[in-house]
This record gives structure tokens, sequence and C-alpha cells, in this order.
């Protein structure tokens, strides 16, 4: 700015009398020069040190560039507003200015008014174009951040729906659990009378005494072998519906106690599938947290324990004479922590799937076999519902899973 705040204008005009008329009349209308060149390398060279508020520019210079081609150097560094010089006004030329988007046109010779009306036009169409370029930066940061926001929105709506999913995935599981815990609840009704009917009338062979000791003998043997039989039943039937009772009560139970149940469950199952289940755990060691949970959890790692034995032993990892192996040990950790360990001698789980096991609906079973939620729901369980840690690792013979209470 000049002083008292004037427009600053540079004229480029290689006419030496115009550019001297151009000056004096610019000075008579109020406006301040900021500097007078003849060509278009000075007009860069002083445009850039001294940033005018506007530049008359004649079209045709002296030197090998034109006003056209020197202002497309100049608005590479500074958007400033030119008004074009010329004596010819056929299409051509005004064809080339219009790429640069001139703020106006002024046909030699040029008389004052014409000149102040041009120039005042062209500081009035700048200063409208300032404000919508400002305008329009400021919409494109409000679409941005609006962009990122919905991006987060999307973001978090999808993870919202996955933990619902997750959620629901669960419930279904629950509602399974308790539609299976009334239908048991019918078996159990069901099958008591007969079951009394069977203890009776075994019992009744008691009377029954023939001469023969041997005979006797065989038929108290008899008796005694059917009637462990039947209150294994009557016990297995009210076993499985006390586990799968739904239950939200948190309780401090014994460790020992709870997975021996599900060992008693599963014993006579798994031996028929040349399985054996070895057990240590220490009397006094205790959890906090729904007990049914804990035998669910449990149930689960077990379970898949033995499916890995079996398809080891269908893919001839495991000698045919060989049994299948669950170790389960309770110890306890110099910090207090109870450690719980299933190991099983089932060939392992292949390293690039071990950090996926835990995920929600990850299985290697297959979707006839499996649903993935198995081990996803033992993570739920063990490390939200009971404040612990759970992992699984190989071992030279099978997978070891750890829980950490």
């Amino acid at each position: 700015m000049g002083c008292f705040g004037m427009k600053r204008i540079m004229i480029v005009e290689d006419e030496a009398l115009t550019a001297l008329n151009l000056k004096a009349n610019l000075q008579l209308i109020g406006y301040d020069i900021a500097a007078i060149e003849s060509t278009g390398y000075g007009a860069i060279q002083k445009a850039r040190q001294l940033m005018p508020d506007l530049i008359l520019m004649d079209i045709r210079l002296a030197d090998d560039i034109n006003g056209i081609d020197a202002m497309k150097e100049i608005i590479k560094f500074h958007h400033i507003p030119v008004i074009f010089l010329t004596a010819h006004s056929d299409e051509e030329t005004l064809k080339d200015a219009k790429v640069i988007e001139p703020y106006g046109y002024l046909v030699k010779p040029i008389d004052i008014r014409t000149l102040k009306a041009t120039i005042d036009i062209a500081f009035y169409k700048h200063e409208m174009d300032k404000k919508l370029r400002a305008a329009q930066e400021e919409l494109k940061a409000k679409n941005d951040l609006l962009e990122n926001i919905n991006k987060d929105l999307y973001d978090i709506a999808i993870q919202l729906h996955k933990v619902n999913f997750e959620k629901e995935k669960m419930l279904i599981q629950q509602s399974k659990l308790a539609s299976l815990g009334e239908v048991l609840s019918a078996i159990t009704h069901q099958w008591r009378q007969p079951l009394n009917a069977i203890a009776l009338l075994v019992q009744n062979l008691d009377e029954i005494k023939l001469e023969n000791e041997e005979d006797n003998l065989k038929i108290q043997n008899t008796i005694n072998e059917t009637m462990q039989q039947v209150n294994f039943m009557s016990l297995t039937i009210e076993d499985f519906k006390f586990f799968i009772k739904p239950s939200e009560a948190i309780v401090t139970f014994s460790i020992k106690k709870a997975i021996s149940h599900i060992i008693n469950l599963l014993q006579s199952v798994y031996l028929n599938s040349n399985i054996i289940i070895n057990f240590t755990c220490p009397e006094e060691l205790t959890a906090r947290g729904v007990l049914n949970e804990f035998k669910h959890a449990i149930l689960n790692i077990v379970n898949n324990s033995k499916d890995a034995i079996i398809s080891a032993s269908q893919r001839g990892l495991l000698d045919k004479m060989s049994m299948g192996v669950i170790d389960i040990n309770v110890t306890i950790d110099e910090k207090s922590n109870k450690i719980i360990s299933i190991r099983d001698n089932g060939g392992g789980i292949q390293e690039d799937i071990l950090p996926n096991i835990f995920d929600c609906y990850f299985s290697t079973k297959g979707e006839e076999k499996g649903t993935g939620l198995g081990l996803f729901i033992v993570k739920k369980i063990i490390e939200e519902h009971m404040n612990g840690v759970i992992y699984a690792r190989n071992w030279e013979k099978g997978a070891e899973f750890i829980i950490k209470l």
C-alpha cells in the first residue's frame, strides 16, 4: 500500500508515452504507482518483489515474453488481478488472454473515465472473488470435517453392530441352553418312573434264592451292577439339568469340584473314544464367578481337545494302540494366581491360525461341525466375567490352554 492506504498499481507497457500517460491519469484518480516496466521478464521480477494490488499489462511487449505469458508466471506465486491493455481487439488475442481470467480489457488509446471505471470494477470483482474463495475454502474444510465425522460415526456404527451381533449370538446360545434344560427336565420327569420301576424289579430278584451258591452270587452281582447303572443314569440327568440351568449368581466355588463335575459327565463317553482325562488340583483352591459359566468354559476347551485327538487319530497321527490323553492340572503361582492347564496329545494347532482361535465365528471344523463361538465365549467368560486371562500354545505332542485367575 502507498500512503493513506492507496491501491498500488504496476504498469507494464513498452511504449514510454503511453506508460507516462497512464501514470499521470492513475495518480489523478487516486492510485499509487508501484512500478513501470517495459518487458515481460522485468514485470515478473517486479511483481514478485513489490506484490502490487493490480497490474495494467500490455499484451504485446518488446521482448520475447508477451503480457499473457508474463501473467501466467506471475499468478503462479500470487493471485494479482490484471487488466490487459491492447491496441488490437481481435478474437484470437482475446481468446489467448481469457486463459488468465483477466478482470478487464482496455483498448488503446485509453481515456481516464474508462480507465477509472474498469479499475473500480476490477477491484470490486477481485474482492468478491476473494470472499468467494474464502467461503469455498471454509466450505471445503467443513465438508472435510463432516466426512471425517461421518467416517468416525460409520466406524463406530460398525463396531456397535459387531458388538450387538455378538451379544445376539450369545443370547441365542444361552436361549438354546435354556431350551435344552427344559427338554431335559421333561425327559427327567418321563424317565423317573421307568427308572424307579427297573430298580424295584431288580431289587425283587434279591428274594430269589437258588440252591447253587455260585448262581446266587451272580444274581447279587447283577443286581448291584444294575442298581449302579440306574443310579448313574438318574444322577447324570440331574447333573446335566443343573449344568444347563441358566444362572447369573456370582459365587465363590471350589475349582476341583467344578472341574470334577465336568469330568464325571464326560469320562465314560470319552473312554468310548479311547480318551482318558487325568486331573490334579489342590482341594483348597477356589475361584469367583458364575459357576455354570466356568463349567461351560472348561467343557468347551475339553471338547476341543477331544475333537483334536479324534482328528489326529483319523489322520494317522496317533498310533492305533495309543490312548488320547487330556491332562488338566491346577496350580498356584508365586503371585497367588490360580493356573489351570488343559493339555492334549492331539497334534497341536497350526501356528498361522493360533492367534485367531478366540475370534468370533473362527472355526477350523467347517460350518456343519462348528459355529466358531465356542472359544470366543470361553474368552468372554474368563476375561470379562472372571477378570482372568486365557491363551493357547503348542507343546511337543499337542495343544495347551492356560487359564490364569
